[in-house]
């Protein structure tokens, strides 16, 4: 899609690994629906 410089909202979940009081993994989910959406797509 062609940028439009419209702005957009999206929730966002980010779950963090910490391991020995260092971030070892993160995996964000979000709802890409919604996202889609209202890029028009």
């Amino acid at each position: 899609m062609a940028p439009t410089g419209a702005s957009f909202e999206i929730v966002e979940y980010a779950i963090y690994q910490v391991r020995d009081g260092r971030f070892v993994h993160m995996t964000a989910l979000h709802d890409a629906e919604t996202l889609k959406r209202q890029l028009g797509a």
